[in-house]
């Protein structure tokens, strides 16, 4: 990506410093001569759990298009994280994807990338930003307010409460962008300012995840260095097994609703054997634990509207969790702040400082569109709430429901399908050539099957 010929703004705040914040805060250098990063926790001097992330111990994945931004945006990564420890990882050819329709089809070495948990790739990028000395690094700082009025149509900075001091502290800028994750105060900051607060859009899952890490290397039984099991309804359970840093590797389990959330080691394992694949269970067998069980629950996801404000403070912005939460057991989110980071650097490049907000914010929402439309329509499947009535719909759904069956077949469909998941083609992909003439080739004979199994029956 090309560099601004020379920063335009003077001083960039950005609240929250995770994986969304920091990658913020690195493409900000690029439009402002100063940046200061203003982050709730103390950060650990290595690549440990901290209280703020409190879904930090959980699996977490980068997607492929993900990892190839962040490459762009701090050149050399990759192979920094390779040396200290990331894993280097085949999706295709090595890694097992079961859907509800069984195993996807084994494709070539394609899709190449790597695997770590979500405390390394932090602290590595943490450590990133930190090389810069135009970056400032609040830590044990706890914004509590926007400071300005609404007359004046910006903001003009924050005040924070620093971790052991009584006295709050204010710190100016002529850009601020929240990105402190699902717990965002926005919407009370603005109203506190006279400015309304954003509609909001809220779907209820109850979904809860328990995670547990093992020592020992993942079996040679089992040739994957990643295994995702989805959910096969009726049964709601997921599955996700991860090699990560340390020669340890990872298991998360997921459920839904009522379903009894394991809280020992006889559980963990007899939830992983209830699964439609046995390979996770086959693997806890086989590893030696080194953590206990953390869990963690998500009782909905949420989009805040900001992109529908009529009105508020142009040089404020929202993006991260503090605008959308997806469901986690997807592995969406850290790939949407990534690429709403790259956002960001396009909107500075072209806008005035006058319209930046409102362009960001209905471009932010242009890009949510679609993971949030995958989201509410996985919840609408497996609750059951699949009514379509009228004929468009449900030819919609019979050719999905095809193409799901075609994927764990046909090695081509399977790439094209796994190039989606990793966010590297669009869903216009589903209506491949290819995919179009498949689906239409298993529906002709699917016909002729039923045509002769009829003509057989009145003989």
């Amino acid at each position: 990506m090309r560099r601004s010929p020379s920063p335009s703004r003077s001083h960039a705040l950005v609240i929250g410093g995770g994986i969304a914040g920091l990658v913020t805060s690195h493409v900000l250098l690029r439009h402002c001569k100063r940046v200061t990063l203003v982050e709730r926790d103390i950060y650990p001097a290595e690549p440990v759990f901290r209280s703020g992330v409190p879904q930090g111990q959980q699996v977490h994945t980068l997607l492929l298009r993900g990892q190839h931004v962040l490459e762009e945006l701090f050149p050399g990564l990759t192979q920094k994280l390779l040396a200290a420890g990331a894993i280097g990882r085949e999706y295709g050819s090595g890694s097992l994807y079961v859907s509800p329709y069984g195993p996807l089809c084994q494709i070539p070495p394609r899709l190449h990338g790597w695997n770590c948990s979500r405390l390394f790739l932090e602290w590595h990028l943490l450590q990133e930003v930190r090389h810069s000395d135009r970056i400032t690094v609040v830590e044990g700082a706890e914004v509590v307010r926007l400071l300005g009025e609404k007359q004046q149509g910006q903001i003009d900075g924050v005040r924070y409460l620093k971790r052991g001091q009584a006295a709050p502290q204010e710190v100016h800028a002529d850009l601020i962008i929240d990105a402190s994750g699902a717990l965002s105060q926005a919407p009370i900051w603005l109203e506190q300012l006279g400015y309304q607060a954003p509609q909001e859009t809220v779907v209820a899952i109850h979904q809860w995840y328990a995670t547990r890490w093992y020592a020992s290397p993942v079996p040679d039984a089992i040739p994957w260095n990643g295994v995702i099991v989805r959910a096969s309804p009726p049964l709601r359970r997921d599955g996700v097994l991860m090699e990560v840093e340390g020669g340890r590797w990872m298991v998360i389990l997921s459920g839904r609703g009522e379903d009894a959330l394991p809280t020992d080691e006889a559980a963990f394992l007899s939830f992983a054997q209830s699964l439609s694949d046995p390979t996770i269970a086959r693997a806890i067998q086989a590893g030696q634990p080194c953590s206990p069980m953390d869990s963690y629950c998500r009782t909905h996801i949420q989009w805040r509207h900001f992109e529908r404000l009529s009105s508020g403070p142009q040089n404020f912005l929202v993006l991260g969790d503090a605008a959308c939460v997806l469901n986690p057991v997807y592995g969406q989110g850290m790939t949407i702040a990534i690429l709403e980071a790259v956002l960001l650097d396009r909107c500075l490049r072209q806008q005035d400082h006058g319209a930046l907000a409102c362009v960001f914010q209905r471009q932010q929402a242009h890009l949510l569109r679609r993971p949030w439309q995958y989201a509410e329509r996985a919840e609408r499947l497996l609750a059951g709430n699949n009514t379509e009535t009228n004929w468009g719909s449900r030819i919609v759904r019979q050719y999905i429901e095809t193409l799901m069956h075609l994927v764990t077949i046909d090695p081509r469909a399977s790439l094209i399908f796994q190039e989606y998941l990793h966010m590297l083609r669009s869903s216009r992909s589903f209506l491949h050539p290819y995919l179009v003439k498949q689906v239409l080739r298993l529906w002709v004979k699917k016909w002729r099957h039923g045509r002769e199994q009829r003509a057989s029956a009145q003989e």
